[in-house]
């Protein structure tokens, strides 16, 4: 005889499965584009638009098929300029040369810059097969045409708008050195968007003259449980820092849900593509 206990633990095995095949099979590959407005220094002017990409992870988990889905549906906004924030890689890619011919279509539409994520090499990742430093990585983005800030800073100017880039080394990777990013003073005429995988590392730049900082890693959670808005697989120490735009003081900071996943799960929260329109 089925009793009420049973039937009703039925009822939930059977969701559970049910959301499980979604979180694996469906949502990871189902690409959302963000989109967002900001104001830098006095506005006025004709939006920039940048296109910021981050967490590949092209693997086993995460096909140059969906990366590529990506890159087409970031391409198709017409970006001025494209910021990469790491983890292009899970360990080691599949097919290093296919992920360089993928990457090569964003230098070749548009100025593109990057700097390294935790998987990308370094301490953290090299305890599980991945590089033990970055090197290897920047060379390919390197082969892509993709201009690498690794603790450098450039300056970026395209019409009215004049921008400093800062990149920084990733934290978890050991990389991460605020003192050669920032060596030179920012000029006080250009907003200064700050590249760092890692939104944690907004503690490291508290002394530091900068605006915006774009971030990824979080992956927005990953899984994130429907009306607590809960993430408890979150990497960051900082959870108010998962997704999306928001304030830290009079700064903004930027964090990209990210393309790929690793492990192929994502459960209410979409991989991303995001558009930043700076005026």
């Amino acid at each position: 005889m089925i009793t009420r206990r049973l039937f009703l633990a039925g009822l939930f095995a059977a969701g559970a499965g049910a959301a499980l095949q979604y979180a694996r099979a469906l949502e990871p590959s189902w690409l959302e584009l963000q989109r967002h407005r900001l104001v830098l220094g006095s506005g006025g002017k004709p939006p920039l638009r940048l296109l910021q990409l981050g967490d590949l992870h092209y693997s086993a988990d995460t096909s140059i098929e969906h990366i590529d889905e990506a890159i087409t549906l970031g391409l198709a906004q017409a970006p001025d300029l494209i910021a990469l924030v790491g983890d292009y890689i899970s360990r080691r890619p599949p097919d290093a040369q296919r992920l360089v011919e993928s990457l090569r279509r964003l230098s070749s539409s548009a100025p593109t810059f990057a700097v390294m994520g935790n998987h990308d090499g370094g301490q953290w990742v090299a305890q599980f097969g991945g590089y033990h430093d970055s090197a290897p990585m920047q060379d390919l983005l390197r082969q892509a045409g993709i201009s690498i800030l690794h603790n450098a800073a450039t300056e970026f100017e395209l019409g009215r708008h004049k921008l400093t880039l800062v990149g920084l080394g990733d934290t978890w990777a050991g990389e991460c050195s605020p003192l050669r990013a920032f060596a030179k003073p920012m000029p006080e005429d250009a907003p200064v968007v700050v590249l760092s995988h890692n939104p944690d590392s907004k503690s490291l730049l508290r002394l530091q003259r900068w605006d915006l900082m774009l971030c990824g890693h979080t992956h927005g959670g990953q899984v994130v449980i429907p009306e607590l808005g809960w993430a408890p697989f979150a990497p960051v120490e900082d959870r108010r820092y998962l997704a999306g735009v928001r304030p830290w003081g009079d700064r903004l900071i930027c964090v990209t849900k990210g393309v790929g996943s690793g492990p192929a799960l994502r459960f209410n929260c979409r991989p991303e593509v995001t558009m930043l329109e700076i005026a």
